[in-house]
């Protein structure tokens, strides 16, 4: 690994700021932790310093003046122990998933921190990254917040094209896209939209409706289903096919106080908004042993141009009569 990666790579605090003001991140907040399957695969890392607090909260809570704010705490494994490129890909494929989080749900959410480990962390992630581009995503829904249907997001290195025949990287734009589909699956409970249920055939068959402007539908929408009016304001309205709704009346995120019936807004793209972003395990523990080696070898080439001599320089010219 390159010297000095991890202080390269890593992010103490998450940053939004929105713009023409000077910060967005209200000043009440509260940790709501995991549930039992992942607190107890945490808790037999034995992890040492604050790691297991960093992985311990599933999301973080921000009340504010005009709108609450859900932070999410992801842990993301890899398979393989990864290069100072597969971390920084994915370090900008989860800045862009959060801005597109944040768009998707009109500022409610984003991704606050990404924990990085390697396949130590398999047990209690929230994604899994697998070294074969051939493992297409897949994800349970509501598996953040319900026990017994905890399995983690599933990724290949990359998302295969089948059409182009080329793996696309994460931090491309249908990539980071994708992460947030199968976000919204596993943390939101939210359901696909390109799938439709014939109860009388007991099947279910893929559809394609365009005008479902819905990230649940496709990785090129930026948006939630929104409560559909009805024409006459005295007909009242039913939210079966709102994911607001189901969002809004969903116990996990109810603290946030969604109004109902609710309309997609365009909100301004915040000026800038990076989540923490910290390695742990294994793979911090070899980060700072490279940097230790990193931080003695320059101290050895310090040496050196002070005195002009390396050690074995010292050694033979100790030997050598010509110096005695």
């Amino acid at each position: 690994m390159e010297q000095g990666f991890r202080q390269d790579l890593e992010r103490e605090e998450f940053s939004l700021r929105q713009r023409g003001t000077l910060t967005a991140i209200p000043l009440k907040a509260s940790m709501s932790n995991r549930h039992w399957i992942q607190r107890q695969a945490i808790e037999k890392l034995s992890l040492s310093g604050d790691q297991t607090t960093w992985l311990t909260p599933a999301f973080m809570r921000h009340w504010g003046p005009g709108k609450n704010l859900c932070l999410f705490n992801i842990i993301v494994a890899f398979e393989w122990m990864p290069n100072y490129n597969d971390l920084r890909l994915l370090r900008e494929a989860t800045t862009s998933a959060s801005v597109l989080l944040y768009d998707v749900t009109d500022g409610y959410m984003a991704i606050g921190r990404v924990c990085v480990g390697g396949k130590e962390l398999m047990d209690c992630a929230d994604i899994q990254i697998f070294a074969s581009n051939r493992l297409f995503p897949r994800s349970t829904v509501d598996g953040l917040n319900e026990s017994h249907k905890y399995q983690p997001i599933r990724l290949g290195r990359g998302l295969w094209h089948r059409n182009s025949r080329i793996t696309l990287p994460w931090d491309s734009e249908i990539g980071f896209a994708t992460l947030i589909h199968e976000w919204g699956h596993y943390a939101l409970g939210l359901k696909d939209q390109y799938l439709e249920v014939k109860p009388e055939q007991q099947i279910v068959v893929p559809i394609h409706n365009p005008v479902l402007n819905t990230i649940m539908a496709g990785p090129k929408k930026s948006e939630l289903l929104a409560t559909i009016l009805p024409e006459d304001p005295n007909t009242s309205t039913t939210d079966n096919d709102s994911e607001w709704s189901a969002l809004s009346t969903h116990s996990t995120y109810a603290w946030l106080e969604i109004p109902m019936p609710y309309q997609n807004r365009e909100i301004p793209p915040p000026q800038q908004l990076t989540p923490a972003y910290r390695l742990v395990g294994a793979l911090r523990a070899d980060a700072i042993g490279e940097e230790e080696a990193s931080v003695k070898g320059n101290e050895a080439s310090e040496e050196v141009k002070k005195d002009g001599m390396t050690q074995k320089d010292k050694k033979d010219a100790s030997q050598d009569t010509r110096y005695q």
